[in-house]
């Protein structure tokens, strides 16, 4: 999408032909947009009819609200109605292009912001997954303020949890050093740096896991 003072990519990596996981950008009022990862459990054709379902839930909401908690508890009340046995884990943020702000809500999951300084702030869920519950508060965190350099990262845990073929798991230190390594580069090159390092660490293997992520890029001119 295009946002001014920010770079925004995404990208998702089936397990199979189709994905339980899904990203997607909202229109969340004038000069802010809402960035979405999910992730449904389980992975294939099930999983990827309920992500769809998701999705069309989350585009028809931003009609009447625009704030990433109460979008969550609305999108938490239709999808608990289906009584699926599947649950949702997902991350919605609002960019402010105009206060270069960012605001989320995370329903059991998180994600993550690199300072230039090196340091990484985790941003840490705020309720439960969709699903679990019929009625549940997911509630907003407070407006973070965004500085020039500053990267924005939404995985799913497909990443984290690629495996080696002996066994060994790639890992959030990994997954942390892929993004310092490339911290230079454009939001797309960072997100397929992301897979080609999962990929190449498994050496190969089947996939065991749909891998999804958006990279947010804070620019130097707003």
């Amino acid at each position: 999408p295009c946002l001014p003072g920010f770079d925004i990519a995404g990208a998702v990596h089936p397990a199979k032909s189709v994905s339980g996981d899904f990203f997607d950008y909202l229109p969340l009022g004038e000069d802010c947009i809402g960035v979405v990862v999910a992730d449904v459990s389980g992975h294939g054709l099930g999983p990827a009819l309920l992500m769809a379902q998701v999705q069309a839930s989350l585009h028809a909401l931003v009609e009447f609200r625009s704030d990433p908690g109460e979008l969550l508890k609305h999108a938490n009340r239709l999808f608990a109605a289906n009584d699926s046995g599947h649950f949702v884990t997902m991350f919605l943020g609002r960019l402010d292009a105009e206060r270069r702000a960012f605001v989320y809500a995370g329903a059991g999951h998180q994600g993550y912001h690199f300072l230039t300084s090196g340091d990484v702030k985790f941003l840490e869920a705020t309720g439960l997954p969709l699903g679990v519950v019929d009625v549940a508060t997911v509630p907003s965190s407070p407006s973070i303020n965004l500085e020039a350099g500053d990267i924005i990262l939404l995985p799913t845990d497909g990443i984290e949890e690629t495996y080696s073929p002996d066994g060994r798991l790639f890992g959030r230190q990994l997954m942390f050093e892929v993004i310092r390594n490339n911290q230079e580069k454009s939001a797309a090159q960072i997100v397929d740096a992301l897979f080609c390092a999962a990929r190449e660490f498994s050496e190969g293997e089947r996939q065991r896991d749909d891998i999804t992520a958006v990279a947010v890029k804070v620019l130097d001119t707003p």
